[in-house]
C-alpha cells in the first residue's frame, strides 16, 4: 500500500504543478492588465506551487518508508493546497460578478 500511495502522491503533485503554473500565468496576466487582485492570485499560485513540491517530495519518501507521521503530513499539505484553491475560486468568482 505504501508504494501505491506514494505513486498517487507523485501523480497528484505533478498535476498540481501544472495547476499552479496556470494560476501563476493568470495572476501575471491580471497584474499586467492592472486587474484588481492580480497580486493575490500570484501569491496563491506560489503557495500552490510550494505545496505541490512538498507533496511530490513526501510521495517519493512514502514509496520507500512506512510512517503514520508521513501520511499525516501528506494529508495536512493536501488540505492546505485545497484551502488555497478554494480561496482562489472564491476570489475569481467575486471578480467576475
Amino acid at each position: 500500500m505504501n508504494k501505491a500511495g506514494g505513486i498517487i502522491c507523485l501523480i497528484a503533485g505533478i498535476f498540481s504543478v501544472f495547476a499552479a503554473g496556470a494560476t501563476l500565468f493568470l495572476g501575471g496576466l491580471g497584474a499586467a492588465l492592472e486587474a484588481e487582485g492580480g497580486e493575490t492570485v500570484i501569491m496563491l499560485g506560489w503557495v500552490g506551487l510550494l505545496m505541490s513540491f512538498v507533496i511530490i517530495i513526501l510521495g517519493a519518501i512514502a514509496i520507500g518508508k512506512a510512517s503514520k507521521l508521513l501520511g499525516g503530513i501528506i494529508v495536512l499539505s493536501s488540505i492546505v493546497g485545497a484551502v488555497v484553491a478554494v480561496h482562489l475560486l472564491q476570489f475569481s468568482w467575486c471578480c467576475l460578478f
